[in-house]
């Protein structure tokens, strides 16, 4: 008898907690639309942490679309965060492994940060040191790989 009392119960608890669960739901296809033209407006006005709050918002809902991601680590790279530009960009080529812009984005953004490496390399370390010489070839042939056009 305890046993049916036990199951009664957990299955009135059951039913009652399952009205309370919330449900995401996306966007009218026109709220994406204009959430989207949002983003590309902000965009091209160069109002980048706006574009990036705004393609975050799309890319909560089209998380696979690569221009999505793309833009976002245009963005980042405008407003100098190498580190999150990259990883988007990333994003962007593994949904489209085809999408060169991205793969070169994201390539000048890891020489940058490279070059950034060997510079604070030889500004921290004694020009006596064995890896000295090493590193100022190394920046010297970053920075000349960033300069070529």
């Amino acid at each position: 008898m305890n046993a049916i009392k036990v199951l009664l119960l957990v299955s009135m608890i059951s039913f009652m907690l399952s009205g309370c669960v919330v449900t995401q739901t996306k966007p009218a296809l026109n709220d994406l639309q204009q959430l989207q033209a949002q983003a590309h407006a902000a965009y091209e006005a160069k109002e980048y942490e706006l574009a990036i709050s705004r393609y975050q918002e799309v890319q909560t809902y089209l998380d696979k679309d690569p221009y999505i991601w793309f833009r976002l680590g245009n963005c980042y790279s405008y407003l100098q965060q190498p580190d999150e530009a990259i990883t988007a960009y990333r994003k962007a080529v593994f949904f489209d492994p085809t999408m060169s812009k991205a793969w070169h984005n994201m390539g000048v953004m890891q020489l940058r940060q490279s070059a950034n490496t060997w510079t604070q390399m030889l500004i921290h370390t004694p020009q006596t040191d064995p890896l000295y010489d090493k590193a100022e070839r190394y920046s010297q042939d970053t920075l000349k790989a960033l300069n070529q056009k």
